[in-house]
C-alpha cells in the first residue's frame, strides 16, 4: 500500500494532491468551494469532515450519513503543536482529526519538504497514517473544513477491518507481508492490531527523523495498547505480551512496560461533552444510496452531491447561513 501511495503520487500532477481508497469517491459537485478554499488561504494540508457510505451486504441495502455537525462549516487553522503532544502522550481519540492527505489534498510543495532525504514522502507501512503523524512532527499550514468533499466507502474488505479481525484473514495476512516485504517497512514489527499500528508509525516517524528531539509517553502507549487492543483468546494475548517486552528491551523501556500492567483510571467524558455528543448524533440524516438502480460508491456520490448542492460556495460567500444550508438539504433528502 505504501508504494501505491509513492507511486500514485509521482505519476500526478498540479499542486496539490490527495488519496482516497478504491472503495470511497470524491464529490465532484463540491470542488469549485474547495478550490476557492485552497485560493484563499493557500494551506500546506487541507482536510475535512468525513461522512460514510455503507456497502451493500447481506441482502441489505447501502445508506449514506451525514452529521449537521459536518457539513458547510468554514475550515479552522489547526494547532499541530497540541495534536502533537496529544500523540505523545498517547490520547489518540485527541488525535483521529489529525492533518490528511487520505481525504485531504496536501500541496506538493509540503510533500517535498517533509519527504526523506531521498525524496520518499510515504515511508512508512500504512502511508496515510504515516503522512498525518509526519505532519504533527513537521507542522505547516494546517486547515480542517467541517464539510465533506469525498466520502468513506465503508465494508468488511477494508484494510481498518481487516487489521482488528480476531481470525486471521488472507487480505490480513497478504497485507503484513506486503509490508514485510517493503525497504521502508516500519521499525516496529508489524502485528494486525490498529493501535499497534499508530504506535508503530510514530516511532517510525521519529525514527526516520532523528532531529524529532520529543519523545514518547511509553508507560502511557504501552497502557493504551494493553487496554484497546481486541484480546479474545490466549494465544493473542500471548503474542501481544511477547511483541510488547521485545521492544521495551529494544528501547530500554522494560520499567514503563511493567508500569502499563497496572490498570489507570480512564477518566469518563462530561455531562456537557456527552450531552453535546448525543445531540449531533441525532441531528443527522441517513438516506438510501440506490440511484438510478444502482447502488455503489458512484451513486452515493451522486446522492450526496444531490443534496449538498452549490450550498457550501454560497455559505463560503457569505450568502448563505449554514442553518439554513442544512435546512434546505433536510427538505431535499425528505424527498429522496
Amino acid at each position: 500500500m505504501r508504494a501505491n501511495f509513492e507511486f500514485a503520487l509521482r505519476s500526478s500532477t498540479g499542486d496539490y494532491v490527495s488519496m482516497i481508497g478504491d472503495d470511497d469517491g470524491y464529490l465532484p459537485a463540491q470542488f469549485p468551494a474547495l478550490r476557492s478554499i485552497l485560493e484563499k488561504h493557500q494551506p500546506d494540508c487541507l482536510y475535512w469532515d468525513l461522512p460514510a457510505y455503507t456497502w451493500p451486504a447481506e441482502g441489505e441495502s447501502g445508506s449514506v450519513k451525514l452529521r449537521r455537525r459536518s457539513a458547510f462549516g468554514f475550515p479552522k487553522a489547526i494547532d499541530t503543536d497540541v495534536f502533537r503532544e496529544n500523540l505523545l502522550e498517547a490520547r489518540i481519540e485527541q488525535t483521529n482529526w489529525a492533518p490528511s492527505v487520505y481525504h485531504g489534498v496536501a500541496s506538493r510543495s509540503y510533500l517535498e519538504r517533509i519527504a526523506c532525504p531521498d525524496g520518499t514522502c510515504f515511508a512508512g507501512s500504512i502511508p496515510d497514517i504515516y503522512f498525518s503523524y509526519r505532519s504533527l512532527f513537521a507542522g505547516g499550514n494546517m486547515l480542517r473544513a467541517a464539510h465533506p468533499f469525498s466520502v468513506a466507502g465503508q465494508s468488511n474488505a477494508s484494510n481498518g477491518a481487516a487489521h482488528n479481525r480476531q481470525k486471521e484473514s488472507d487480505i490480513t495476512t497478504s497485507f503484513i507481508a506486503d509490508n514485510e516485504s517493503d525497504p521502508y517497512c516500519d521499525v516496529v514489527p508489524q502485528r494486525r492490531s490498529i493501535p499497534w499500528v499508530l504506535f508503530s508509525t510514530m516511532e517510525t516517524v521519529r525514527a526516520r527523523f532523528p532531529e524529532t528531539s520529543e519523545h514518547p509517553n511509553y508507560e502511557d502507549w504501552y497502557r493504551y495498547i494493553l487496554q484497546t487492543e481486541p484480546i479474545q483468546s490466549n494465544e493473542w494475548k500471548a503474542e501481544l505480551d511477547g511483541a510488547l517486552q521485545a521492544y521495551a528491551a529494544k528501547t530500554g523501556t522494560e520499567e514503563n512496560l511493567k508500569r502499563a500492567y497496572v490498570p489507570k483510571k480512564i477518566e469518563a467524558l462530561g455531562l456537557w461533552d456527552k450531552l453535546r455528543r448525543e445531540l449531533s448524533n441525532a441531528e443527522r440524516i441517513k438516506i438510501s444510496s440506490s440511484h438510478d438502480g444502482k447502488d455503489t460508491i458512484y451513486s452515493a456520490a451522486k446522492v450526496f452531491d444531490r443534496l449538498l448542492k452549490t450550498h457550501y460556495a454560497q455559505v463560503l460567500d457569505g450568502n448563505m447561513s449554514a442553518r439554513a444550508a442544512w435546512r434546505a438539504m433536510k427538505r431535499d433528502a425528505s424527498r429522496l
